[in-house]
């Protein structure tokens, strides 16, 4: 019998389109994750303020606090998953990443990352679905050119680090490949799996 361990933090990194939601949602369902993606904390500035302004960033670290503060409330055995598109060489980008190991090690739970890749094509054709427009979402495909072409992923400092190329697999078969990593890297298993989870 393999000894219990407090469940990880997973930080879902990925340019926009690569399914980071999708997967995290699947999670929510396979084994009962808490989930906090991006937007969630980015939507109050983007509703409210003018986009990189200082207000806008203000905002954006407030609400990542209150939400991070959070996390010690969920159960032990229960994974948090949190998603984003966080860049190397990024000051900004940087102190958000930080941010999630400093949560981590507050609360004592490891942090593993995934790196949710696609081509560029598959890309871009993810971003025109109805949901992104709705959800207030990137849906500039030269905006996301660039960043594919100028940008690296961050994906530092974690206990331990899985790369997923979503063109390979739906995104049940992505949330199992990281149900499995679980098991090996943090030696995590569910309390609860499937619907009853939810």
């Amino acid at each position: 019998m393999k000894p219990k361990t407090k469940a990880p933090i997973i930080h879902i990194n990925g340019f926009p389109g690569t399914g980071k939601l999708t997967v995290a949602r699947c999670l929510k369902s396979s084994v009962g994750a808490r989930v906090l993606d991006n937007h969630s904390i980015y939507n109050v500035a983007f509703c409210l303020l003018d986009f990189g302004s200082p207000e806008f960033k203000l905002a954006v670290e407030k609400v990542e606090e209150v939400a991070y503060a959070q996390f010690k409330h969920v159960p032990s055995n229960t994974v948090i998953v949190i998603t984003n598109c966080l860049f190397k060489n990024s000051d900004w980008s940087e102190e958000r990443w930080r941010k999630v190991f400093d949560i981590g090690s507050q609360i004592n739970r490891r942090v593993g990352v995934v790196v949710l890749e696609c081509s560029e094509e598959e890309n871009k054709r993810r971003l025109n679905t109805p949901e992104r427009n709705y959800l207030g979402k990137l849906t500039d495909v030269p905006t996301l050119v660039e960043q594919i072409q100028t940008r690296e992923i961050l994906d530092k400092g974690a206990d331990s680090i899985l790369n997923l190329d979503t063109d390979e697999s739906n995104p049940d078969e992505s949330a199992a490949s990281i149900v499995n990593w679980l098991a090996t890297a943090f030696n995590y298993e569910p309390a609860v799996t499937g619907d009853a989870a939810s």
